[in-house]
Formats: C-alpha cells, structure tokens, sequence
C-alpha cells in the first residue's frame, strides 16, 4: 500500500472514476476541486457508508483515494475509507488487497487510538481470513479482537455482528468460546446479545437441542425487535430477521415457511452481506431441503450455490460443493460410498449425526473420508469426536468402535 508521495495536482485518474456519474451519486460534490481524488472518496463514503454491493461497485477508485490517504499519512482519512470498504471487503475478488485495505484501517485506528475502529477492522479480517480458508490464522485474528474488547470493557457491542454472524458461528462452532470470553445472555438489545443467542440456538438445533434451539431463536427474535425499535430498521435488521425466522421455521419443522425465509435471508446477504455469508445460507437450505427429501428445491439451491461459490476460494465450501456434485448430478457418490453398515442406534446420549460420524469410524474411515461423506469440514467432524469420546467415556477411535460393536451386540 504504501508508495511515493504524489502532488494532488497529478494524481493519475483511477479505473472507475467518473465525474460525471459521481455527480449523481454526489451532488454535493459540486464544489469539490476536480482532482480531489480524496474529497470525492471521503464524501461517497460519507454518502453511502454499508451500501456493500455500490462500495464493491466503486472499489477500484476509492482503493486508490485510500491509497493516497496512506501516502499523505492522513490516518483519519485512511480509517474512514477503510471502514467503509469493510463493508465490501468479502466481495472482492482480489481478497488480498482486500486484507491491505483492513490491515491499513487497523494500523490507522490504532494511531488515532480508535480501540472500537480497530476491533471493528480485525473482525472483518478474521472473517476475511476465514472465507479464504485460512481458520486458525482468522481464529487468532478474532480472539485479539476479543481481547481488545475485553480490555476496555466493550465487549457488548462486539463488532458488527450482524454482518460477521455466519463467521461468528463457524469459529464458536470450529474452535470453541475461549475462556476470557462468555457470549452474553443479556436482554440488553445489543447486536452482540442478538447474535449470541442466535448462535446459541443455531448450535443446539444442529445438535438435536430442540427446545433449547428454539428457546434462544425466540429470545433473539424479541431481542431484535427491540433493536430496531431503538436504532430503526436497517437492510442488515432485516437479513439477521429472515435468517432467524428461517431457523425457527427449521426447527418446528415448517418447511414452507422455512423455504420462504430462506429465500429471503438469501436475497438479502446477495445485497448485503459478504459472498461466504451468502453461500453459508445457501448450504443451510440445501441440507435442510435434502433432509426433508425435497429434491426439486435440493437442486434449485444447489444451482444458485453453484454460481455463488464460484467467487469463494474456502476449502471446505469447495469440498462440500464437489460432493453436492456428486450427489444431485453424478453417480461418483455411489462409487465413493463408504461401506453399509446398519444404522446405530442412539447410545450414550450420542446425537443421530454424532452415531453417523461413528458408524463411518468403524467402517475405517479417515476424518477426511468422513467430512467428504456427510458434507462437512475435517474440523467439524473433529469437534463431533471429542464430543463422542466425551459421551462414551473413552479416548480413542479403537474405544469407540468397540464401545459401538458391544452395543450392537448387546442389542
């Protein structure tokens, strides 16, 4: 990011600057000196500060007025631009130029002494981090975050949660809530509470915690009506309402109105959240619709993922889209099956998909092998063994497996 100091009066045009259409955009701007890279950006940014689908649209002329910025060593110029273009971060291409651009806003924040900017900016580069399948290196990125927070006593507000909460569930459900950090159980109306309890919830349905699944939905639910009642509706109140409604239709069973909302929460983050995000959603509703045999809406979603996760380089969201693949439109899935083993009934508290996860152990698979079959992330299937030693009382696959066979043979 950093280069040599240029005068104003020669900065280069940049790709996509146009005058004329910022005008419209601008109005304002009429006054502002024609080769004021940095005043257009800082007023468009002003103008338009989440509008993630117009700031990804702008990217490449607002990424060289950051640039300027940096080279000006204007570090409130640079916190503001590279706040704003968080917001479109997930959805560039070039995804590291994207993390310059946080790491830039980061260093600024922490010069300004901006602790809630620089929290702000290391919770969309874990998120960054993570879409990009980099997990541990997101992880730690998050947990500093945390910790900053922590620090100064400000960990209820969080970040931006409602933009990151699709990255927030996969490192609480990947890595764990560390030990310095409880996810609130407040009914303050914060974004942080909200989203605490939707996760909380989305990890008790996928664990067959019904009641407590849709206890905490509810909670979150009230919570965010709240919420909009303090700040207003805004287009990310609405995405983080679909999304809960479609939970909450999900685990009552109700596939129409789970469909419906899906829909929804999917049309919303194509618009306003990042393309992991995106795609997250779409996964969500194609497991879902799979599991209620719905094979038409299975493939529709699939098509619509198949599109999204173009533009995502995560590992396990490419691995989870080859094996979809195979499934709806091949038969190398029949080649690859795991070998039949008679489905095990539920012992020692294990969850059905917990008993799946042990049923392809004793088959001999690998976790890998595991992950590929039931569509999941090695980590995932790592987290479901813990839990299954845990419940068993062993400490091994070897346990495991036999702890499996004397139940079958008990039975």
């Amino acid at each position: 990011m950093i280069g040599p100091r240029r005068s104003p009066s020669v900065q280069p045009v940049p790709p996509g600057f146009d005058r004329e259409r910022l005008a419209l955009l601008l109005p304002e701007t009429t006054q502002v000196a024609t080769d004021d890279l940095l005043a257009y950006a800082l007023a468009f940014v002003a103008q338009y500060p989440r509008d993630a689908a117009l700031l990804a649209q702008e990217w490449d002329w607002l990424l060289a007025a950051l640039r300027l910025a940096w080279q000006r060593a204007d570090n409130a110029a640079v916190a503001r631009l590279a706040t704003a273009l968080a917001h479109a971060a997930g959805r560039i291409a070039d995804q590291a130029a994207a993390a310059d651009v946080l790491r830039c806003g980061i260093v600024a924040g922490r010069r300004l002494g901006d602790l809630s900017r620089q929290a702000q900016l290391m919770n969309r580069l874990a998120c960054l981090l993570n879409a990009r399948g980099m997990y541990e290196a997101g992880w730690r990125v998050w947990l500093a975050s945390l910790r900053l927070l922590a620090h100064h006593d400000m960990l209820s507000a969080i970040w931006e949660p409602f933009v990151s909460f699709a990255h927030v569930v996969d490192f609480v459900a990947e890595f764990g809530v560390p030990h310095h950090f409880t996810l609130p159980v407040t009914d303050d109306a914060t974004e942080g509470a909200i989203v605490a309890r939707f996760v909380r919830g989305y990890l008790a349905r996928i664990h067959d915690d019904l009641m407590t699944a849709r206890d905490e939905m509810r909670q979150a639910l009230r919570l965010l009506s709240q919420r909009e009642g303090i700040s207003g509706q805004m287009p990310q109140h609405h995405l983080m309402r679909a999304v809960i409604l479609a939970e909450l239709a999900r685990i009552q069973a109700d596939y129409r109105q789970a469909q419906a909302q899906a829909q929804a929460a999917i049309a919303l983050a194509s618009l306003y959240a990042d393309i992991y995000t995106h795609a997250t959603l779409l996964l969500d509703h194609i497991f879902f619709s799979y599991w209620l045999g719905r094979q038409a809406d299975t493939r529709a979603s699939y098509l619509q993922l198949r599109e999204v996760a173009q533009q995502v380089t995560t590992p396990h969201i490419q691995g989870i889209c080859a094996r979809w693949e195979e499934v709806l439109f091949g038969n190398a899935a029949l080649a690859s099956a795991p070998p039949s083993l008679p489905p095990a009934r539920p012992i020692g508290g294990l969850t059905s998909r917990e008993c799946e996860v042990l049923n392809l152990v004793a088959a001999g698979c690998s976790n890998q092998e595991i992950a590929r079959h039931l569509v999941l992330s090695p980590s995932t299937v790592k987290k479901h063994l813990e839990h299954i030693y845990s419940k068993l009382a062993v400490h091994s696959r070897t346990a495991a497996v036999a702890r499996l066979r004397a139940d079958r043979f008990d039975a």
